[in-house]
């Protein structure tokens, strides 16, 4: 399935964009990731009319040889999908919400990580490698340039993912793209102003 966003370090997080697409074209396009991700890993057929609510199934990442499981939530084509993707010792829920609006279909993503409860990670070291599994399994990778240049973890994840030829897109002024270590901006593959064009890039690019 393809993974828009990678942002490990909010346990929290609500997006809000606006996209010049189709209701249709939206959920057509998930239906058909999900169909070719369970027949890719399951080696089974499944329709459109098969994704509801209980649906699960279970795929072996190439690298890590770690096994998730994807459990879908909710699924109410034109207005919901909410699934949550369970690992070895964590799990992700993630929803999209859509709304036809005049400029477009309006998409909002929300993302609650269990994994960050303090209680569960025995050490830094653990949180880290949690992070970079994250990260070095993503589609692609989104960084906000605020606080990107002290932010370590960050840069090392840009890095990994770098060197695993993850597309890194980054987003905000200007002048904090160019007050990155020239190392730092050797990871990057573009740069975008705001989050409505890195969602405009992505959807023309690789959504198609």
């Amino acid at each position: 399935m393809f993974s828009l966003f990678h942002l490990c370090y909010n346990k929290n997080m609500k997006i809000i964009r606006t996209i010049k697409i189709t209701n249709e074209q939206f959920y057509d396009y998930l239906e058909q990731q999900l169909i070719e991700d369970i027949k890719n890993s399951q080696h089974k057929k499944i329709s459109a009319s098969d994704i509801q609510k209980g649906l699960k199934y279970k795929k072996e990442d190439a690298q890590s040889k770690l096994v998730t499981e994807i459990y879908i939530q909710q699924y109410v084509r034109d207005e919901c999908y909410r699934f949550k993707v369970i690992y070895m010792s964590d799990s992700t829920s993630i929803e999209y919400r859509t709304k036809p609006v005049d400029e477009g279909l309006q998409i909002t993503m929300t993302q609650h990580i269990q994994s960050f409860e303090e209680k569960r990670h025995q050490s830094e070291e653990e949180v880290k490698y949690f992070d970079l599994f994250h990260a070095t399994t993503s589609d692609i990778i989104i960084a906000n340039l605020d606080g990107l240049s002290t932010s370590d973890g960050s840069k090392y994840e840009i890095h990994d993912c770098h060197n695993l030829k993850i597309p890194v897109i980054v987003f905000g002024e200007r002048r904090l793209y160019d007050d990155l270590h020239p190392w730092t901006k050797d990871d990057i593959m573009r740069v975008e102003e705001n989050m409505q064009d890195v969602v405009n890039y992505i959807r023309d690019f690789y959504m198609i």
